[in-house]
């Protein structure tokens, strides 16, 4: 038997699943530097999370998103590590059943094949009010900007979304809805109604609509994702029959 062999006898080491690190190559080549992602969860422990993050960071990676249970032992540990916290996600969930029409109100329009233009894309950019492409402030070279403009016309191109909803006033778009195809749920990407016109009900129509076109589509459940400190759209989602099912921690680690 050899010295190595004896210690490990004495000393035996906790074997550690080591954290995998994927490469982001579409956020790498739009923002123009390397960014990858590793998930962890509260039973990765402190070397394990240590080593992921040497190793991220050995690949010469300039981004690293850390996706992360809420836990006080993993925020303290990547905090200390200089990771920001920069989006409480939190997934909202909620049954369908079959609408009829005449349950909702269907005011707003399918705008699903029209070009994008400035109104539209102003109010993509206030969907993405509390986005932690925005809240990171080391994102300042018009990266939360390329997303959503890239993510609102893929949308209204029928290539991520099967429908997207507009609400007018007059001839103005003052409200828009993305509504998409996520792992078997119909999913709600893009949510926005212009500032001036928000408490009067419009947000609530653009739901309905959403809910009856999901149902018409034959979905039995309808997901949402948005930001815990988004306090207005949690409080309006849990009221319109929401509950959470889900809230993860990401944090931006730069090198």
């Amino acid at each position: 038997m050899t010295y190595s062999e004896i210690e490990k006898d004495i000393n035996p080491q906790k074997e550690v699943d080591e954290i995998k690190i994927e490469e982001l190559f579409w956020d790498s080549n739009e923002f123009g530097y390397p960014i990858s992602k590793i998930e962890i969860d509260t039973e990765d422990d402190k070397e394990s999370i240590s080593d992921a993050i040497r190793r991220a960071k050995d690949t010469d990676v300039k981004l690293l998103y850390i996706f992360a249970d809420r836990d006080k032992r993993l925020h303290d540990q990547l905090e200390d590590k200089g990771a920001l916290l920069v989006d409480e996600k939190t997934r909202y969930l909620r049954s369908l059943t079959p609408t009829k029409m005449h349950d909702a109100n269907l005011v707003s329009k399918s705008m699903i094949g029209t070009p994008l233009d400035q109104r539209t894309l102003d109010l993509a950019y206030q969907a993405g009010a509390y986005s932690r492409f925005k809240m990171d402030p080391n994102l300042n070279k018009g990266e939360f900007e390329k997303l959503y403009k890239l993510w609102i016309e893929r949308s209204l191109n029928g290539e991520i979304a099967f429908d997207v909803l507009g609400y007018q006033q007059g001839n103005e778009l003052v409200g828009i809805l993305t509504l998409g195809d996520k792992n078997g749920r119909a999913d709600i990407g893009l949510v926005a109604v212009e500032t001036r016109c928000r408490g009067i009900g419009i947000g609530r129509d653009l739901m309905l609509s959403a809910i009856y076109a999901a149902s018409e589509k034959g979905f039995s459940e309808i997901q949402v994702v948005t930001q815990l400190a988004n306090v207005a759209a949690c409080n309006y989602y849990s009221k319109s029959g929401f509950v959470i099912e889900d809230i993860k921690n990401i944090y931006h680690l730069w090198f």
